[in-house]
């Protein structure tokens, strides 16, 4: 290969670095509320008695609205487990 090529076959390496690099943030964007989530669950896992705490309040302010919210994630939770055996 003379010298002209090997900087043709640079340029054309550049743009696909480029182009892949491009790619390769778009797909990692995806990702964010994935890992945010991962890490909300992460600091609950850390901090258990700050969620218990706010479990709490809300049972002891809203009763009625803790009861309710507690009705729903539990019907969510079922019809997870029954798609999940299905």
């Amino acid at each position: 290969m003379n010298q002209d090529e090997l900087l043709a076959r640079q340029q054309v390496l550049l743009a696909r670095g480029h182009a892949l690099r491009r790619q390769l943030t778009l797909d990692a964007a995806a990702l964010k509320p994935p890992a945010a989530l991962g890490a909300g669950l992460a600091w609950l896992e850390r901090h258990p008695l700050l969620s218990l705490g706010a479990v709490a309040a809300l049972v002891w302010w809203r009763p009625r609205g803790a009861l309710r919210c507690a009705t729903r994630a539990w019907s969510v939770w079922q019809t997870y487990q029954r798609l999940i055996r299905s």
